[in-house]
């Protein structure tokens, strides 16, 4: 591969340092983003998530709340209610990863909310900074849940 590679773009440096999935994954938002650039420009592929970041909803399933692909930085909100009339608080886990169950995917980091709703944020910068934020509808206070960094920006 590295010979063919050599062939067809003879002046680019191969690095073997990266995952082949994730260059893979890199590769294909490059060429995603590619139809969206000006002519003659190199898209930053830290502008581009390459995995998706989402919460754990129900027993396990990914809720994606930023999908791999999309342009960074980028910010989403969703309502979480607790599941159950006397739920005393909800687990909120924040995951990356492509598989639709929240288990095989990276846990990024875990937080919990009392028992009413809250509106969840979550805020992904060009750098690769996750910040999750919550706040009560009941409400305007918005609280910085976790900050954490995306693991294979």
């Amino acid at each position: 591969l590295r010979k063919r590679l050599a062939e067809v773009y003879p002046e680019a440096i191969v690095s073997t340092e990266l995952n082949p999935l994730t260059a893979v994954a890199r590769g294909a938002a490059i060429f995603a983003k590619g139809n969206t650039t000006l002519p003659g420009t190199i898209p930053n592929v830290q502008d581009i998530l390459t995995s998706s970041v989402g919460l754990r909803v129900r027993e396990d399933d990914m809720y994606a709340m930023a999908e791999a692909g999309v342009m960074l930085p980028l910010t989403t909100t969703k309502l979480y209610k607790p599941m159950y009339d006397d739920q005393e608080y909800t687990e909120v886990v924040i995951c990356q990863g492509n598989h639709h169950l929240a288990s095989h995917n990276v846990e990024l980091g875990r937080f919990r909310l009392g028992p009413c709703p809250h509106w969840v944020t979550v805020a992904v910068n060009s750098s690769g900074t996750v910040d999750i934020t919550a706040k009560q509808s009941e409400n305007n206070e918005q609280v910085l849940m976790k900050r954490v960094k995306i693991w294979n920006m």
